[in-house]
């Protein structure tokens, strides 16, 4: 699905609620109802830097009160080494068009990282 609206539509809010749909349904499929997939990962592109950390503290906190175990990484012009570690490990990826081209093209010994996004 691409959602294409005005700036202020609400096409955040819809992120929001296809990431809520993924992160339940995968919570209802684990026979102890406990923690994410580390499989399970959704992709937040935004066209700014300041607009992806935003996003990243905001969902940062919000997901940590609903399952501690979910992971938020932020992938922008200042990211580190660090930063594309953590994308292994989060379930939630914050990045720009420009760094996820750049993340995408060095993924090729980690094909099982593109096969584990969910949500684009």
């Amino acid at each position: 699905i691409v959602v294409s609206a005005p700036t202020g539509a609400g096409k955040t809010a819809v992120f929001e609620m296809a990431m809520g749909r993924l992160f339940a349904s995968d919570l209802r499929g684990r026979p102890d109802g406990h923690g994410i997939s580390k499989s399970r990962k959704v992709v937040y592109i935004s066209p700014s830097k300041a607009l992806c950390e935003e996003r990243y503290d905001d969902w940062s906190q919000r997901l940590a009160n609903v399952d501690p175990s979910l992971e938020c990484a932020c992938v922008t012009g200042d990211a580190g080494q660090d930063s594309y570690r953590n994308i292994a490990s989060a379930h939630v990826i914050v990045t720009t068009p420009e760094k996820w081209d750049g993340i995408t093209r060095r993924w090729t010994d980690h094909v099982f990282l593109i096969g584990s996004v969910k949500l684009l």
